[in-house]
């Protein structure tokens, strides 16, 4: 996935470009490969060195790469720090986004060898560690952390436990301190979970049981403070997404399945035919439009308790990557090309 600001648009493995009227290249940086020498590539094209998404807070951007390294640049390309991620016993490759709080950038790292397990916050304009959080119960996973806000209060949430089960697969932490709040059973790998309505929603995205739970608890919530679970989940590999008082769910069998979020009852299954990925992460606009955007075939479907398609296209260039936001316009990276849909500024579409 890419990450656009301040009239750059980043895509990692590629170049930097300037989005808007006749976008022009800019000249590629040499970020300095990490140590970690890769030999799996059994995900093809989804899980190559720059699976993870950049993240920015406007004055750098700051990019993950499978090597085990997260560097920031600053708008030019720059390199203004560099930091590696080692131990790097992480599984296959280390996909899990760079997340910005405050002024730190956080990278969560759960590996093949729990012991080697952790969080770690970096100061955002320098690189040194602000604190870091061991996490040696822990299992693999390629999640990115989730920031949310609970009564006022940010709690950072945190899901991985391989390929298995765990009591606490979910652990919610303050993302300032990295002090443990709360934690859950449950199984996380390669989705992130999707808060909304008050809910927080997770599964591991590999065929499990899903889990919505309440996140005001304390310690161990897995007794208190699940709401419902649903059995018998397929896989599938993109994450979870909630708008309004449903969440959507894509299958990697291309069946776009919705819930009620309040009970956990199945609203509607259809299929999303021909749909040219199942790994690529939704996104809702604000009058409930959801896209399931890949390079390929694509489709646009509104939310609600009723299954309605608004449009399906095909830009002949699919890929893995989630689409990117910014400007009232969607960056795509396919295998080929880096497209954006929208409005120009003329405003013809």
């Amino acid at each position: 996935m890419s990450v656009g600001c301040r009239g750059v648009l980043l895509v990692p493995g590629l170049a930097v470009a300037v989005p808007g009227r006749g976008a022009r290249l800019l000249p590629s940086r040499d970020t300095h490969g990490g140590p970690w020498l890769r030999d799996d590539f059994r995900s093809g094209p989804g899980g190559g060195y720059a699976a993870p998404t950049p993240a920015t807070d406007g004055k750098r951007v700051y990019c993950a790469f499978g090597s085990a390294v997260l560097v920031a640049l600053d708008f030019d390309g720059r390199m203004v720090w560099r930091q590696e991620l080692t131990p790097f016993t992480f599984d296959v490759t280390y996909s899990c986004s760079p997340v910005v709080f405050g002024d730190t950038v956080i990278a969560f790292c759960p590996s093949r060898v729990p012991e080697d397990s952790r969080v770690v916050a970096y100061s955002s304009s320098t690189g040194r560690v602000a604190w870091q959080k061991k996490l040696p119960e822990m299992g693999f996973g390629h999640s990115t952390p989730l920031i949310i806000s609970v009564g006022g209060s940010p709690q950072m949430l945190l899901l991985a436990s391989g390929m298995s089960r765990s009591p606490n697969a979910l652990r919610s932490l303050d993302p300032s301190t990295g002090r443990l709040l709360w934690w859950c059973r449950g199984s996380g790998d390669a989705a992130t979970p999707a808060w909304g309505s008050g809910l927080i929603y997770f599964d591991s995205g590999r065929g499990s049981e899903g889990v919505a739970v309440d996140p005001t608890g304390s310690g161990d919530v897995s007794g208190t403070h699940i709401r419902w679970t649903v059995k018998g989940l397929p896989e599938a590999i993109s994450s979870p997404i909630i708008v309004g008082k449903h969440l959507y769910r894509l299958t990697s069998s291309s069946r776009l399945v919705c819930w009620d979020l309040a009970t956990g009852a199945q609203v509607y299954a259809e299929p999303l035919e021909g749909i040219s990925s199942t790994w690529a992460s939704p996104i809702a606009d604000p009058t409930g439009r959801l896209y399931f955007v890949n390079g390929g075939r694509s489709y646009v479907v509104q939310a609600g308790p009723e299954f309605r398609r608004l449009a399906v296209n095909d830009l002949g260039d699919p890929g893995h990557a989630s689409a990117a936001v910014s400007s009232g316009r969607l960056f795509i990276v396919g295998t080929k090309y880096l497209t954006c849909v929208g409005s120009r500024s003329d405003g013809r579409p």
